[in-house]
């Protein structure tokens, strides 16, 4: 059994081998292609993505997320100072 092999630069080239192994072969790039094609149904294309817009846009949390630093150090030493050494 003949086996093409198609190399990034496009050059092709056939390979024999025995029918065991053809056949694997081709229901492996069979399995592949139907993976792919199911992929490609079903997941978001980064190609297609515009990077900008309610996709990738969030509010700014960091405002609320280090403004009281200091009333929040001063809870976390106070909830420590209650543990005991071994905890």
């Amino acid at each position: 059994m003949l086996i093409k092999y198609t190399f990034a630069t496009g050059e092709t080239t056939e390979v024999e081998v025995n029918d065991e192994i053809g056949e694997f072969i081709i229901d492996s790039r069979r399995s592949e292609d139907s993976a792919d094609r199911k992929e490609r149904r079903h997941c978001y294309s980064m190609d297609a993505a515009l990077y900008e817009g309610a996709d990738y846009g969030t509010e700014d949390f960091t405002d609320w997320l280090f403004a009281d630093t200091a009333e929040e150090n001063a809870r976390v030493r106070r909830a420590f100072s209650h543990l005991s050494d071994i905890q």
